[in-house]
């Protein structure tokens, strides 16, 4: 990692400049691996403010004033997402700037997933949070609902049990084939259920350790076995064919520092994952003897969410959040924006031109577009861009008039400037 240290009489000067949301955007097309630079407030290795290097505009607040949102999904059309506080699963249609409520009265929706034509959500179930009656922890609606709508049940437990719905997945196939199944873990279990109706639920795996998140993909269904600091996986319809021995369960991943991960996601080859010493993983699916390819770390956190689009991952941590390609390393990792207030929920927008990328933070939806294409420009132009640009970027950039990059994005040319390796 590269660190500037500035002096302190330029630090309250960058204050106010960071003091939005830094946002810093890499070249994610072409992978080049730009230095990364801590901004922490102080906290670095020699003392003084980190500035980050390759920053630029802030992200862009696309609905303020929410109550704790939480869980994020998007489709074509619209972005969706849940209140924690306020209990409710709202749509937002892109380009729009009034969301349309579609169920209230939740009970802390905190997941949410999308096939093509409902939105399934997942609420706390904790012993005593229905007040003494029965909890629905998972749900699901139409997406087309445009007002506030019964949602239909798929799970309902008795309020004063104490093992909640811990994850939720589902697989959309993309071949024409159809699959009516979701996937969860809870006290022990992972299990599958129709997506379409309440209960009919039955085992894949049993006596795990605290099974947390899970994911799928065509054949498989991976989970987080807390207790023993692992990421294992089971082939979907794990039956013995013929009356013959069912598949082994697979162990994917065992934490030596025993830690577990906090969020994971799937490629096609390759299993990705966030654990609690703010590190992203990935390893490939089939069984494979070598080791974990650690792709970056940041700070310890006890939450985060992790996403992937074609060419990069992307990851809440604390109050930050970054990027990187896929395929990079440590030195590639880009800090998208700090100055956040519990990031969460982290979305890349595959479906758009140029791609974006949608969080939420305790009271807002936060969205930024990462550069599309660069140029470089010698170092007297990159000053005189600099200026031109101001106040959408940041002093801190005069600090490296070496060599600059101008950062693209979409159909409008947003200038922005990053140093160069």
């Amino acid at each position: 990692m590269v660190r500037r240290r500035t002096p302190g009489s330029l630090a309250a000067l960058m204050a106010i400049a960071i003091g939005g949301g830094c946002a810093v955007v890499a070249g994610l097309e072409d992978k080049r691996l730009l230095p990364d630079v801590d901004v922490d407030g102080g906290a670095s290795d020699g003392g003084g403010t980190d500035v980050d290097a390759t920053a630029v505009a802030p992200p862009e607040v696309v609905l303020g004033g929410l109550k704790r949102p939480y869980a994020l999904a998007l489709d074509v059309t619209s972005i969706y997402f849940t209140e924690e506080q306020g209990g409710t699963v709202q749509r937002l249609r892109k380009g729009e700037k009034a969301p349309v409520v579609m169920a209230v009265g939740q009970n802390s929706p905190r997941q949410l997933l999308l096939d093509a034509q409902f939105v399934y959500w997942r609420s706390d179930n904790l012993a005593g949070d229905a007040g003494g009656g029965n909890s629905y922890p998972i749900a699901r609606l139409e997406k087309v609902k445009d007002k506030s709508a019964m949602p239909q049940t798929l799970w309902r437990e008795d309020a004063t049990r104490v093992f909640p719905i811990r994850g939720l997945s589902l697989y959309e196939p993309t071949d024409g084939r159809t699959e009516n199944l979701l996937f969860i873990t809870r006290e022990g279990r992972v299990q599958k259920k129709p997506r379409d109706r309440d209960y009919q639920d039955s085992d894949i795996a049993t006596n795990q350790n605290t099974p947390s998140v899970v994911a799928s993909d065509d054949a498989f269904v991976y989970w987080v076995a807390e207790g023993e600091y692992a990421i294992r996986r089971q082939k979907k319809d794990p039956s013995a064919p013929d009356g013959g021995t069912a598949p082994a369960i697979e162990t994917i991943h065992t934490s030596p520092d025993r830690v577990f991960a906090l969020d994971l996601a799937l490629d096609d080859e390759n299993v990705f994952w966030l654990d609690q010493l703010g590190r992203v993983f990935r390893k490939k699916k089939a069984s494979d003897p070598a080791p974990a390819v650690r792709l970056a770390s940041s700070e310890s956190t006890g939450a985060g969410s992790l996403s992937l689009s074609k060419d990069a991952v992307y990851w809440t941590n604390g109050d930050r959040g970054t990027v990187l390609p896929k395929n990079g390393t440590e030195q590639s990792k880009r800090v998208l924006a700090t100055a956040q207030t519990q990031p969460r929920g982290i979305v890349a927008d595959t479906f758009d031109t140029p791609q974006r990328v949608y969080w939420v933070t305790e009271t807002s939806l936060v969205r930024l577009t990462p550069c599309s294409s660069e140029r470089e420009l010698e170092p007297s132009t990159a000053l005189q861009t600099l200026v031109r640009a101001l106040p959408r970027v940041t002093i801190p950039f005069m600090l490296h008039p070496r060599a600059f990059r101008v950062c693209t994005r979409g159909q409008g040319r947003q200038t922005s400037a990053s140093r160069a390796m």
